[in-house]
Order: structure tokens, then sequence, then C-alpha cells
């Protein structure tokens, strides 16, 4: 057996799934799978509800934070986030033919 060049003893080896090309063109296209279907969904709403989007759904803020923010009692923050998810859930079923996430 050969040794390795000094070059080639320097290349890491791969250590996680990030390495995996496959792994990555998937979460590519899941990421724009979900950037499609939020502008969709987004399209539909009041602009009321669409402000939730973000601070909710995107970035997880908590539901008092998100109820203050909007001006809103953390029941009606609750309750539009529900309906938020199903209308999304249903978009996305539309784009991938298939059920996602639990059904509440």
């Amino acid at each position: 057996m050969q040794p390795l060049s000094d070059e080639a003893a320097t290349v890491p080896e791969p250590s996680s799934r990030d390495a995996d090309p496959a792994a990555q063109v998937d979460r590519a296209w899941e990421q724009e799978l979900l950037q499609t279907v939020l502008a969709d969904v987004r399209a539909t709403l009041s602009e009321e509800n669409a402000r939730l989007l973000e601070p909710r759904l995107q970035e997880g803020r908590e539901v008092a934070e998100v109820a203050a923010l909007l001006g809103l009692t953390s029941e009606q923050v609750w309750s539009r986030q529900h309906w938020l998810l199903q209308k999304l859930r249903a978009r996305m079923q539309v784009y991938t033919g298939e059920q996602l996430g639990k059904q509440e």
C-alpha cells in the first residue's frame, strides 16, 4: 500500500450526514418546497393572520410574546396557529401528494 500524499492526508473525513450530497439536495428541495407552500398560503391570508406566520411558526417565538406583539390573546394565537398549520398541511399535501405531520 502506498502512503498518502501530504495533500490527501489533510482532507477531512466526512463526519456527518451534511457531507452526503444526496442529503444536501433533499434538504435544499424541502426548504424550497416549504418556502413555496408558505408563500402560497400567505397569499390567501388576511394581513393579521399572515403576521402570525413568521414570529410563531418560522421563528418559534413563545405564544405570549407573539400575542403581545400582535395585540391578541394567547388563546387567539393558539387558535390561529392551529388553523394555519391545518392550511399548511393541506397545501403541502397538494404539492407532495402525502399527508405530512401529525393531524391535530
